[in-house]
């Protein structure tokens, strides 16, 4: 009925590949910056942690989990490509069976803003939530199931690092059959 999931880790690096920038004169005042991949000097670490939890109430699922995660000083001079949240959380409800042969499933996606760093385009990523949700219709007299749903339900466009192009809405219907 309860089931807890969780992780921690912690790492150092040595020889950390990560960039610098570096500048082109183009002649007439102006400069094209590049990022060029190296390794960083001395030890970088990087570390976090997860939570997990699932809880059975009756025939309703209850779920949700949040991670951490943060990279250590880098030496100066060098950029921070991590490019990853410090922190992100899901919300689920479900149940797979609320009336006979009909289910559901729902979750709530967050992660916080942080800034992207790659050698392509650098800029912030936005804090972002979005619901999902699925209704499945069991038919059991020829083996099937029917699943409507969608993600992204509310259409909010979002990315997940910067350059990418936005996340809208998913919708679908989906028909399985298991002979």
């Amino acid at each position: 009925k309860f089931m807890i999931d969780a992780y921690a880790y912690y790492n150092t690096y040595e020889d950390f590949i990560t960039a610098v920038d570096v500048y082109q004169d183009n002649k007439d005042g102006s400069f094209t910056k590049f990022g060029v991949p190296v390794n960083a000097k001395g030890k970088v670490d990087s570390y976090g942690a997860a939570l997990g939890l699932d809880y059975l109430l009756g025939k309703f699922n209850l779920s949700g989990n949040v991670s951490y995660n943060e990279i250590g000083d880098l030496p100066d001079g060098y950029i921070n490509d991590f490019n990853t949240p410090k922190m992100r959380y899901n919300l689920g409800f479900g149940n797979k069976e609320i009336i006979k042969n009909v289910g559901f499933n729902a979750a709530y996606r967050w992660q916080e803003k942080f800034y992207w760093n790659s050698s392509f385009s650098s800029g912030e990523v936005p804090a972002y939530g979005t619901i999902d949700a699925q209704v499945n219709l069991k038919v059991p007299s020829v083996n099937s199931m029917i699943k409507i749903g969608g993600s992204n339900l509310l259409n909010k466009y979002y990315f997940t690092s910067y350059g990418n192009p936005s996340v809208g809405a998913l919708y679908y219907v989906s028909y399985t059959f298991n002979p």
